[in-house]
């Protein structure tokens, strides 16, 4: 096009356009492994965090003051990792649009992220439960239960 008219009318080669699209899915991918991870090592984290607590609250020499405010902390532990769980999710979503979306135009079958998403879901599902049973148990203490 540049030698006959002038004007460079297409940007990128086909064939330039094609790699450069493979390479973003690949980074997407490899970013996507990134912060998954670090997901799961905050998982891992606030897991520990409420063994600590739990293992806290039923010590021996835990005053029943303590164990009303290691209960109701296990409750903000659960509201903040469920936020936490709750953007993983949608940043999962996002991510999988994104590399279909590239897949799609590379014509190539996109990697499956159902674990993934199953995963955070579960993830939700666990934070729930502690919140509703730390905050029932700090309650059922201040009720003298």
């Amino acid at each position: 096009d540049y030698k006959v008219t002038g004007v460079q009318t297409c940007a990128l080669p086909i064939s330039d356009r094609t790699k450069l699209i493979s390479e973003q899915v690949g980074r997407f991918i490899d970013l996507y492994k990134h912060h998954f991870d670090l997901f799961l090592k905050a998982v891992a984290g606030f897991l520990a965090v409420l063994g600590f607590i739990g293992n806290a609250v039923n010590g021996p020499q835990t005053s029943h003051q303590n164990r009303i405010v290691l209960a109701a902390l296990m409750s903000v532990a659960s509201i903040v990792a469920l936020e936490g769980s709750v953007i993983a999710k949608q940043w999962v979503r996002l991510m999988r649009d994104k590399i279909k979306k590239l897949c799609d135009e590379l014509q190539i079958e996109e990697p499956s992220m159902h674990s993934a998403e199953a995963i955070v879901t579960v993830m939700i599902c666990v934070c729930i439960v502690f919140f509703v049973g730390g905050l029932s148990y700090a309650i059922a203490l201040w009720n003298g239960w």
